[in-house]
Order: structure tokens, then sequence, then C-alpha cells
């Protein structure tokens, strides 16, 4: 059986997951699984055009909104990425508060193939722009969310300072800021 601890907490019981363990490492591996289906799948927003071939060049510049929304998408999620693997790579545990915030972060992941493609389709539709923004949005808020639950339940490997803290938080809250005033423009 894996190394795991129990921690009482009132009437509760929760597992918490200690780094390396077969539990810990479940939770990663399935977090890197939906990112690469998702980065994966981006590319079935694409199109195959069904075309004569004297007509293939030209349908290919008719989709070239579809491009960019691939390419922009597949940067974005690829930063999302790194910038989650960097989180996780800080922790010595997982508890069952941050595995359910990560697992309503994947659940934002694996959308953003439906988002890509409603704005490849047509990215001058207001409503699939904001829909496309507040998926990141969302995904923004539930790191900087998972960030603050780790920091409050001893789960990064070197703690803190406060000034650590407030700096990696404020910087999350800014890029939640921009996004927002994205949403809006959009």
């Amino acid at each position: 059986m894996a190394k795991s601890t129990r921690q009482a907490s009132g009437n509760r019981d929760f597992f918490v997951f200690k780094r390396n363990t077969l539990e810990y490492n479940r939770v990663i591996h399935l977090t890197n699984g939906v990112f690469a289906i998702a980065m994966t799948l981006l590319m079935v927003t694409l199109d195959v055009p069904v075309v004569p071939a004297e007509q293939l060049a030209q349908a290919l510049v008719d989709q070239l909104s579809q491009f960019i929304a691939f390419g922009i998408s597949f940067l974005l999620v690829a930063i999302v990425w790194w910038g989650h693997h960097k989180f996780i790579a800080t922790l010595g545990k997982l508890e069952p508060v941050i595995i359910a915030i990560n697992l309503i972060f994947l659940s934002m992941v694996v959308m953003l193939p439906y988002t890509t493609n409603l704005i490849g389709n047509d990215p001058t539709v207001p409503a699939a722009a904001i829909l496309f923004i507040s998926v990141f949005l969302a995904m923004n808020i539930l790191h900087l969310l998972m960030f603050i639950r780790a920091h409050n339940a001893g789960a990064i490997q070197q703690p803190m300072s406060g000034v650590q803290f407030r700096r990696e938080a404020v910087l999350s809250g800014i890029g939640v800021s921009i996004l927002l005033l994205t949403m809006i423009l959009a």
C-alpha cells in the first residue's frame, strides 16, 4: 500500500498524499494526460477541406482564422501547462482541496478545444471570444486558488515568506485582471 497519512479535521478524515507516493503520482499523471489530450484535440478544431486539388490552396486560406485560433490556443495551453508544472514541482504533498480544485481546473482545460473551435469558426462573434477568454480566466483563478490553498495547507515544500507569497499572489492577480479586461473589451 502506498504511503499516505491521515489527518483528522473535526469529524472528517482527509487523506494527504506525500510526494513520490502512488496516489500523488496518479494525480500528476492524470493532470499531464489531460493537458496532453487537450493539446492534441486542438488539432480536431481544424477542418480538412473537401475540395478538388486545384481549390485546396484557397480553402486553406479561407481557414486562416481556424489556424490562428489553433496556434494561439496551443501556445496558451502550453504556457498554462508550464505554469502548472512549475507549481506542482513546488509541492511536497497533495490534499483533498488541492486535488478538487485541480480537477475543476482540468475541466476548464478540456473545454479549450471546444472554445477554440467556436472562436476559430468566427472570431468576430463576441460570445465566442468571451467564452474563449472566460475559460482562461477561470483557469487562472483556479490556479491562484490552488496556490493559496497549497500555501495555507503547508503543501509547498519550501515554505514561502509572507513577502514571497504576496508577490506570487499579486502576479497571478495581474494575469486575472488582464483577462477580465480582455473579456470586457471583447
